[in-house]
């Protein structure tokens, strides 16, 4: 059974947080939560995680010897840094250099975790999950590098995407890949650049705007910005 451990002092994180793993993020394995440092190094040397969601601001303890304390006694851990905070490029290179494999900014977008998780625990992610998002890091171009991701969902559309209420019936996609600030999707329909997209299909409450489209045999590309 694969396990994750989320590691943050805000009570409300944790318990959000482990409950949106098992209902919005389908994940179907064990997720243990740990309030500090200690009882984070605690769970590590007692049992086996597969993902280490580790918050940088811990009250007892400093994030990034938790982070290398981690990877010292588990490194098969793949080990995720959460901040609210501004990251220096000093403090990323340590975060790097400590083996953390992505920075995800707080509050957490539950979608960029969904994906993550999908990725890393892929037999074919876990073997090139820390070299693909360690070049992310080191890049600065984005947070890190498109998440492959194979999904269907639903969209409406609006040919004027100021007139976010006017959608037209429901259309099918798929989505091919996905950042903290947009997505690829492949879809039958014709799309056309600043179209309005509202989700749907467990990405209630999601909209977004078609930046880019490229014609295809199977229909269309388009690439999303979400708003």
């Amino acid at each position: 059974m694969n396990k994750i451990l989320i590691i943050d002092d805000e009570q409300p994180l944790l318990y959000g947080m482990s409950k949106a793993l098992k209902k919005l993020c389908a994940f179907e394995g064990e997720v243990t939560t740990a309030a500090n440092g200690a009882v984070a190094l605690k769970e590590i040397s007692e049992g086996s995680y597969d993902i280490c969601f580790l918050d940088l601001n811990l009250p007892d303890s400093d994030g990034i010897e938790i982070l290398r304390r981690i990877k010292e006694k588990a490194p098969e851990t793949t080990v995720v840094i959460m901040t609210g905070d501004h990251i220096s490029n000093d403090l990323k290179r340590e975060i790097e250099k400590g083996g953390a494999s992505l920075i995800m900014e707080k509050p957490v977008d539950l979608l960029e975790v969904k994906a993550f998780i999908r990725y890393a625990l892929d037999k074919e992610g876990s073997r090139n999950g820390q070299i693909f998002f360690r070049k992310g890091l080191s890049e600065d171009k984005r947070k890190f590098e498109r998440i492959p991701i194979n999904r269907d969902v639903f969209y409406y559309l609006s040919e004027d995407p100021t007139e976010n209420s006017r959608f037209h019936a429901p259309l099918k996609a798929v989505i091919i890949d996905i950042s903290r600030g947009g997505m690829g999707i492949r879809t039958n329909y014709s799309l056309k650049e600043d179209q309005l997209l509202s989700f749907h299909n467990g990405f209630e409450n999601m909209s977004g705007i078609v930046k880019w489209t490229k014609s295809v045999d199977t229909g269309c590309r388009a690439g999303i910005m979400l708003v």
